[in-house]
């Protein structure tokens, strides 16, 4: 199999060294063209994988888009003691049509957003990219995070975040 144009991301170059580390036969790990040959079986092998860039990604995208929901088809937050529904929260795979979803709370989503919000803002780092403005990097995590605060009227929070994607004191 012959992949052209493909992705040359770190995470795509330490995929390739696992898989060959595992027996498969790959050349090209990095470059525009990646040619893989067919085994029988692979192997296993000691995946030492750094995956702290689609870690932060994945909290950040989960945070955001319930963000996005929350503030579509919920009330305004107002304080934790809000009793208005918001949305479900999805913190597991999709498994069937018609699952069964509990609505939550206004402050529990938001609290959820929060809480994904800052596991992934330990993760974030913009020096795991070789093109950066494709992915969840620092400033918009950063960026996301300041307006999550504001709506939550936390304004320290809102110029600490904000200070590290404007770059002030």
């Amino acid at each position: 199999t012959t992949i052209i144009n493909a992705a040359r991301e770190p995470e795509i170059i330490d995929l390739c060294n696992f898989l060959s580390k595992c027996g498969a036969k790959i050349s090209g790990a990095g470059e525009s063209v990646i040619v893989i040959e067919g085994v029988e079986k692979l192997e296993a092998a000691d995946p030492t994988i750094d995956m702290s860039a689609e870690r932060a990604e994945a909290y950040l995208t989960r945070a955001y888009h319930h963000f996005i929901l929350v503030n579509v088809f919920g009330q305004a937050y107002i304080d934790e003691n809000q009793t208005d529904l918001g949305v479900p929260y999805a913190e597991k795979p999709e498994t069937t049509v018609y699952g069964d979803y509990v609505r939550l709370t206004v402050p529990q989503v938001y609290a959820k957003i929060k809480t994904d919000l800052e596991e992934g803002l330990k993760y974030v780092n913009d020096g795991l990219y070789s093109v950066p403005k494709y992915h969840f990097n620092e400033k918009a995590a950063y960026a996301f995070a300041a307006r999550f605060y504001l709506y939550m009227r936390n304004y320290d929070k809102v110029i600490e975040c904000a200070n590290k994607v404007l770059g002030g004191s």
